[in-house]
C-alpha cells in the first residue's frame, strides 16, 4: 500500500511476503522516507517520469538487491539508499545531474557503478569529528567507477576526485 500526495510516492506500506514493487505511473518523485526500513524489499521499478529519489528514500531496506530507475531522474538525494547492504545492480539515469552526499553510504554489496557524464556534483560534507562523509561512504566491495570521456570527474591513484582535482570524493578499499 502506498500513500501519494501530489504525484509525490510518501510512504510505503510493506505487505508481508512481497519482496518487488512497481511504483505505480505518474509518479513524479520518491519522497523522503518512502521505503525506508522496508527489510522484505528485494527489487523496485521506478517509472518513467519520476525525477528525484528523496532524502533516506530507501534506508535501512537491507534486502534490496535491484532498483531500476528511469530516464527522467534528475537527482538522488542525500541518504537515499544508505544502509542498503544487498545492493548490488544500479543503473545511473543518464539525465542524473547530481548524486548527494551519503546516497549510496554502507551499499556493501555494490562492486561497480557507472556514473553518467550528465552528473555534474556528487555531495560530501565533514561530519562532526571533522571526517568525510562521500556518496559512497562504507562501500567496502565497490572497486568499479566507470566514467564518460565527458565526465566531470576523474580516478586518479586509486580515488575518485572532482575533474580539477580539488575534491577526493571517495576512495577505493585496498584489497
Amino acid at each position: 500500500m502506498a500513500f501519494l500526495t501530489d504525484m509525490v510516492l510518501r510512504k510505503y506500506i510493506p505487505e508481508p511476503g512481497i519482496s518487488q514493487v512497481v511504483v505505480p505511473e505518474g509518479i513524479t518523485r520518491i519522497g523522503e522516507c518512502a521505503f525506508k526500513g522496508c527489510t522484505e524489499l528485494e527489487s523496485v521499478i521506478v517509472p518513467e517520469g519520476v525525477t528525484r529519489i528523496g532524502y533516506l528514500a530507501f534506508k535501512d531496506c537491507i534486502n534490496l538487491k535491484t532498483i531500476k530507475l528511469p530516464g527522467s531522474v534528475e537527482e538522488i538525494q542525500a541518504f537515499a539508499f544508505e544502509n542498503c547492504k544487498s545492493l548490488s545492480e544500479i543503473t545511473l539515469p543518464c539525465r542524473l545531474g547530481s548524486i548527494e552526499q551519503g546516497a549510496f553510504w554502507g551499499c556493501e554489496s555494490l562492486r561497480s557503478i557507472e556514473i553518467p557524464d550528465s552528473v555534474k556534483q556528487i555531495g560530501h560534507f565533514l561530519d562532526l569529528w571533522f571526517d568525510t562523509v562521500g556518496a559512497f561512504e562504507d562501500c567496502k566491495n565497490l572497486k568499479e567507477i566507470k566514467l564518460g570521456l565527458d565526465s566531470n570527474f576523474v580516478i586518479y591513484e586509486g580515488a575518485l576526485w572532482t575533474k580539477d582535482m580539488s575534491q577526493k570524493l571517495f576512495e577505493f578499499a585496498l584489497e
